[in-house]
């Protein structure tokens, strides 16, 4: 995997994408 510009664009992509529900559930339980 190492090598592939790619990995890290999408590991970004995923990374926020999960930040963003954590934030969405946190305030939803709020």
């Amino acid at each position: 995997m190492a090598g592939i510009p790619l990995t890290t664009f999408s590991r970004e992509k995923v990374v926020r994408g999960i930040l963003l529900a954590w934030t969405n559930c946190l305030k939803k339980y709020q």
